[in-house]
């Protein structure tokens, strides 16, 4: 009997390891890239109003997205009033990170699918004369290229608003193309 069990344990150690081998080979490269460069995406935020997370048209990915993190805005306020470009640029990241969550539920976890990001626009919640949303926007395109390399590199618009859904410092705007 004693045999047996440790023929089971070591056939059990031999399939284990060959299936975390299979796991490594077949991971995508953009998740290992993501992985070496210490970018963990967080669980996609789940809508909280009468849409969807992402619409699909033809090889376009539509995704909007906040500074959400847990269930709560990250900062919420108006930046250049109380909400600092710090705190806004931080924002901004989690907001293109919650993008990136989205897009990877929409591509069945295979982010090598994303042939490439389109277009980005970048909505901030700020004070009147604010005029720095382009710096604050390049947190998330520089996080793109980070993700995806020349598949990231994308046309943009930022612009200003007076207030946004849930106090959230900034929502992003995002259309891909996937395969």
């Amino acid at each position: 009997m004693r045999k047996i069990s440790t023929l089971f344990l070591l056939f059990t150690s031999i399939i284990g390891a060959l299936y975390a081998q299979e796991t490594i080979i077949t991971k995508s490269q953009t998740a290992k890239k993501m992985q070496e460069s210490g970018i963990v995406l967080p669980h996609a935020p789940a809508p909280v109003g009468s849409y969807v997370p992402y619409k699909r048209v033809g090889n376009l990915i539509f995704i909007n997205q906040v500074s959400l993190v847990d269930g709560k805005i990250l900062t919420p306020g108006v930046i250049g009033e109380g909400v600092t470009e710090e705190q806004a640029k931080q924002a901004t990241r989690q907001a293109m990170l919650n993008v990136v969550a989205i897009l990877n539920q929409a591509v069945g976890g295979d982010l090598d699918r994303v042939k490439q990001a389109v277009q980005m626009t970048g909505i901030f919640n700020t004070s009147k004369g604010y005029t720095q949303h382009a710096v604050l926007m390049n947190e998330g395109s520089s996080l793109l290229i980070d993700i995806f390399g020349e598949r990231g590199v994308h046309t943009r618009a930022t612009f200003g608003a007076s207030s946004l859904p849930i106090n959230s410092p900034v929502e992003i705007q995002a259309i891909f193309e996937v395969e």
